[in-house]
């Protein structure tokens, strides 16, 4: 949808182009019907995409991660697995940039 999101921000720049005073208003006006037309043909091709995308999947496949929560193992398994854990010299504040006395 989001480039459903720039055709409006086209469709509405070019809408400010439709006043009186524009002598070039026939040519907003087919610019602004093609832009309408793209529009309608990305709404379309997004549409079958997705639906495409859908019947594609398996039930199998979806049923496989339906009870994964995404973490290795459960809560109490890993609950305090961090606390000895070292960050690398690397990854710690520069030296110059630590407080003089420690924390």
């Amino acid at each position: 949808m989001g480039a459903c999101r720039g055709d409006a921000l086209d469709m509405a720049t070019l809408a400010s182009g439709l006043n009186d005073e524009n002598p070039k208003k026939e040519n907003v006006g087919l610019a602004l019907a093609a832009v309408l037309g793209v529009t309608f043909l990305d709404a379309a091709c997004a549409s079958a995409l997705n639906k495409s995308a859908l019947h594609n999947r398996s039930e199998a496949a979806i049923q496989a991660y339906a009870e994964r929560s995404g973490f290795p193992a459960a809560a109490s398994k890993m609950r305090g697995l961090a606390r000895d854990f070292k960050v690398p010299e690397d990854m710690r504040t520069p030296k110059l940039l630590r407080p003089l006395t420690p924390a």
